[in-house]
């Protein structure tokens, strides 16, 4: 493994993580890979980590699941999650994916983990489910509006019954960082982004041609309202979690679950559908009665029931 000289450095970072996570911290794996492309200061890598495990473990509890058997770690560079998904869930099957061929090998090798490289084209993607729980951090806020779908659907067809996604996007906190200093894009493709976002909830632009990434790869803003959208669309997922800001800052996260029991045909009933159930219910507590008090009430709900002779 290609290694940088000096580990983490957990005692600088330990003071920032938050305190349920600090026994965890201590089972991580520190050693890092000499040119992890999402590397920063130690504290800054260590509190990213833990803040996605923090709002997995929201996600997980408020969708009222177990810890996850098998895991994968979507778009996992060099593990800066992954190896708090490890040190987590020591049990689970662990997977992870990314772009980069050396990043993946890097986890393998670092991690234990199953590892492969995956694609730019989202229908090619090989996601080697089912899975119980898929992280997906800093991906759909690089893609458009169809990415983003697309790769939604992918990622929810690989999860087991009751498998949870969690999901970062870009929204309200992310603007406001980009809209004070500009970190997030150069160039002049950001007013477009967010007129994207105010008309229709979704903005994206690509990154500007000769910083080295490929059309169709750039940065994204997506609304609360669009993403609710997103979630109800489709039948047979829930939405379990919408939080703003709450990954390293200024991340939304959203956590989609599969349920066969939110499919459209098990919505909410309309209220003649409700009014004939009242009547239902109100016709089994009168039976069985023989005074007339009872009896012709019950002969006229039987009939409200029945609907008019059409014959």
């Amino acid at each position: 493994m290609d290694l940088r000289p000096a580990p983490l450095d957990l005692a600088a970072a330990e003071p920032h993580l938050p305190a349920p996570l600090r026994p965890i911290a201590r089972r991580l794996d520190l050693r890092l890979a000499r040119r992890d492309g999402m590397e920063s200061d130690d504290v800054h890598y260590l509190s990213v980590g833990a803040s996605a495990l923090n709002v997995i473990r929201v996600a997980l509890s408020l969708a009222g699941l177990p810890e996850p058997g098998r895991v994968l770690d979507f778009g996992s560079g060099a593990g800066r999650v992954t190896r708090w998904l490890r040190a987590a869930y020591p049990d689970a099957v662990l997977a992870c994916c990314d772009l980069r061929p050396q990043d993946v090998a890097f986890c393998r090798d670092l991690l234990g983990v199953e590892a492969w490289a995956s694609s730019a084209d989202i229908e090619a993607i090989a996601f080697r489910g089912p899975h119980d729980l898929i992280w997906m951090g800093s991906v759909l806020t690089h893609l458009d509006e169809d990415g983003t779908r697309r790769l939604v659907d992918r990622a929810m067809a690989a999860l087991n019954p009751g498998g949870l996604l969690v999901a970062s996007t870009s929204g309200r906190a992310a603007r406001a960082v980009q809209d004070h200093d500009g970190s997030y894009l150069e160039g002049d493709g950001w007013p477009s982004v967010k007129r994207g976002y105010d008309e229709g909830g979704y903005g994206y632009v690509d990154y500007p041609a000769g910083e080295g990434f490929a059309p169709g790869y750039g940065i994204s803003l997506s609304s609360p309202a669009w993403l609710t959208r997103l979630a109800t669309a489709s039948p047979g997922r829930r939405l379990v979690m919408l939080a703003e800001g709450v990954w390293d800052g200024n991340g939304d996260v959203v956590a989609l679950q599969v349920a066969p029991e939110f499919a459209r045909d098990r919505d909410v009933p309309g209220p003649e559908a409700r009014e004939a159930a009242r009547l239902r219910d109100r016709v089994a507590g009168l039976e069985g009665s023989t005074s007339w008090r009872v009896t012709a009430p019950m002969r006229r709900i039987a009939a409200a029931i029945k609907g008019p002779d059409r014959g």
